[in-house]
């Protein structure tokens, strides 16, 4: 798919469907062909730390709000630009809660009315490398969530993928309401449902009224043809 005066940029957009929630807006881009005169010609805004970052940065933020400009045309708010609040967190319109992400020449954005829930997570992850294994190992997981993953019929590397994605979509959706960063410790693995493509994650901190030491969040997940990991968590 193309817009009419993109410069001739390589992308194309489609939608994603989670287990229990509304589909999510993929766009998958060539990052080489990205100008910086897109902006201007779709009516975006680039702030000045991304627009005094390289090509790929500047992709990656255009991409992103393209596909939540798309996301929320369901929900009508066609043409809504999601400019960025003073930590760079996305502003969404009022009454709508959304998430957006990107990883390696892939942008997603999920936008919901808000209606009583108080946040929405959307995470993407490539696949890892041996080194970056390790590293989730040893930063995402603690001994009896390594159990756990061990468990599960599907290849470790893409559990503990789903995992630490789904921890970061937990992040994106509550980090708000909680009023605070908090680390991957906050939230334990306590189920992984294969079928059902959901991983439960025990809340093991203080985060907020709604979420007390022993509460359980549902994640979807869903893997895209190459592999990627896309969560997401509604809160």
């Amino acid at each position: 798919m193309q817009l009419p005066g993109f410069i001739g940029l390589r992308w194309q957009a489609l939608s994603a469907s989670l287990p229990g929630d509304p589909s999510a807006c993929i766009v998958d881009f060539d990052a080489t062909t990205f100008e910086p005169i897109a902006f201007e010609l779709a009516l975006l805004s680039c702030p000045p730390d991304v627009a005094a970052s390289v090509p790929k940065r500047q992709a990656e933020y255009f991409f992103g709000r393209l596909a939540a400009r798309l996301a929320l045309a369901p929900l009508g708010h066609a043409g809504f630009e999601v400019r960025s609040g003073p930590m760079r967190e996305p502003i969404w319109p009022e009454g709508v809660i959304g998430s957006i992400s990107h990883s390696s020449g892939r942008a997603a954005a999920v936008a919901r009315s808000r209606r009583g829930r108080s946040g929405v997570g959307l995470d993407l992850e490539v696949p890892p490398d041996a080194a970056a294994i390790e590293a989730l190992l040893a930063t995402v997981v603690d001994d009896a969530e390594r159990a756990r993953i061990a468990l599960v019929p599907m290849h470790e590397s893409t559990v503990l993928t789903i995992v630490y994605s789904a921890k970061e979509s937990l992040f994106k959706a509550v980090s708000a309401s909680a009023g605070r960063y908090f680390g991957f410790e906050a939230a334990r693995l306590s189920n992984f449902d294969v079928g059902r493509q959901r991983v439960s994650l025990e809340i093991r901190e203080d985060l907020g009224p709604r979420l007390q030491p022993g509460i359980t969040c549902a994640v979807d997940f869903l893997l895209l043809d190459d592999g990627t990991v896309l969560t997401s968590c509604v809160w």
